[in-house]
């Protein structure tokens, strides 16, 4: 059988990530979890790049960032489904019918930003050409 090469050359996307630091994929632990908390809808956000700035109904203002900008402008164009785990980081997105949720592992400042894990740097120690300095996106 010929060997296949799983870490193909190629663009990555934020999707290949998985990193579970904050700011990246949700642990399935962390998602479990997640019931013992409170949430507090989302009044308003806003996007920009790769972080997202909440208006809650408590009236506390957040910034975080997240590594997938698709998923924070769906938070950003449907903040009425939108609610925060404000304890855990979390952006939990309903559907429509609320039977399912989109759940966002997020980092405020605090954390700093860490850059995605990729299978291309695991194997080969070294960043993806798509990570470095001038690389297009």
């Amino acid at each position: 059988m010929p060997k296949v090469d799983v870490f193909p050359v190629y663009r990555y996307d934020a999707a290949d990530c998985y990193s579970y630091a904050p700011g990246h994929v949700m642990h399935w632990i962390a998602w479990k979890r997640l019931d013992r908390y409170e949430t507090v809808p989302v009044v308003s956000a806003g996007v920009d790049e790769v972080r997202v700035t909440l208006t809650l109904e408590d009236g506390r203002i957040l910034t975080w960032w997240h590594h997938e900008a698709r998923k924070l402008a769906k938070v950003a164009r449907h903040p009425e489904r939108a609610a925060v785990y404000r304890d855990r980081g979390v952006i939990a997105l309903s559907t429509k019918n609320g039977e399912a949720q989109l759940l966002i592992n997020c980092a405020g400042s605090a954390e700093g930003f860490s850059p995605c894990q990729t299978r291309f740097r695991r194997k080969y120690g070294e960043p993806h050409p798509a990570e470095l300095p001038g690389a297009a996106r």
